[in-house]
């Protein structure tokens, strides 16, 4: 395994290697699987409230990472990230209150 262009300081770079690695990991059923574990904790879909201020704190930083990292797989492979969507969005009680 080469190391020597794991620190990568171009901007540009750095943006292609992450979604390569992005689009790698969409492309086995393994990291849909993961991916989708992360959504479901994560909740985008949901509103993320919460029953005092501090939990809708939490729930909107948890949703917040999964509009994330749904905007960053759209970005790295559209089809396949529609597709892990519709996955996950299917799942009881993805998309709820």
């Amino acid at each position: 395994m080469d190391n020597s262009k794991e620190f990568v300081t171009d901007e540009d770079e750095l943006r292609r290697r992450d979604l390569e690695d992005l689009r790698a990991v969409l492309a086995l059923p393994e990291g849909r699987r993961v991916l989708r574990r992360v959504l479901r904790t994560a909740g985008p879909l949901t509103l993320g409230v919460g029953d005092t201020a501090d939990a809708t704190s939490f729930r909107q930083g948890g949703r917040w990472l999964g509009l994330w990292l749904l905007a960053e797989a759209l970005a790295a492979d559209a089809a396949t990230a529609a597709v892990l969507l519709t996955d996950y969005a299917t799942e009881q009680g993805a998309i709820h209150a």
